[in-house]
């Protein structure tokens, strides 16, 4: 009798499972005309996951029908919410926001980057950091 794959208790390994998950839609997922993510959206999005700060809240994470991988933060505390999409054409589109409206919006190519964009509005430390 096999066993159930135990989900892991690390929340950064929890969101990169989910990004792996993701990334095995097949093309039509949704019932149309969906693209799975490909390969280098996979990994693009891995990077980002693994540059995000510790103690950071978990974010939202879905698959888009254009093939991008959509991570979205929802109000914390400070009334601020962030969305980030990796999409299949290497950006990483970046956004946050309140219930007023927008108050940054950026693009990116490098993950790094758009982890600081993240924690800039949310917080969380870096392993290193002061």
């Amino acid at each position: 009798m096999g066993t159930a794959a135990q989900p892991s208790q690390d929340p950064g390994q929890r969101l990169l499972e989910r990004v792996e998950e993701i990334g095995r839609l097949p093309n039509g997922w949704d019932g149309g005309a969906a693209v799975r993510p490909s390969l280098a959206t996979i990994e693009r999005a891995s990077r980002f996951v693994r540059a995000l700060a510790q103690g950071l809240p978990a974010p939202a994470i879905a698959a888009a029908a254009d093939g991008s991988i959509e991570f979205e933060w929802t109000p914390g505390q400070n009334g601020q919410a962030v969305a980030v999409a990796v999409t299949p054409d290497a950006l990483i589109l970046l956004a946050a926001f309140t219930h007023e409206g927008v108050i940054s919006e950026e693009e990116s190519d490098d993950p790094a980057e758009a982890a600081r964009f993240v924690s800039s509005f949310l917080g969380g430390t870096r392993a290193g950091d002061g």
